[in-house]
């Protein structure tokens, strides 16, 4: 592997873990009762790659109270733009 290629694999993983970070913080956050899911599935082969691709996707999901589309648009108005 490349130096370069190395960097870019280390930005994007720590890229990754700040993302999943905030997402599960504000999960366990709103979540006063019920439970907090972090679930990770793995695609290999996605969109006709075989040179050993593989995709990993991840997912939170909580039983928080959960917002409104309006408060969202409020929070994260890039979301909500046309």
């Amino acid at each position: 592997m490349k130096k370069s290629s190395l960097l870019i694999n280390i930005f994007t993983a720590l890229a990754m873990a700040v993302v999943l970070n905030n997402l599960l913080s504000n999960a366990f956050k709103y979540t006063s009762k019920g439970e907090v899911v972090l679930s990770v599935t793995v695609k290999t082969g996605e969109d006709g790659h075989t040179d050993g691709t593989v995709t990993l996707v991840f997912s939170v999901s909580d039983t928080g109270q959960g917002m409104t589309a309006e408060q969202i648009c409020k929070r994260e108005r890039i979301l909500c733009e046309s």
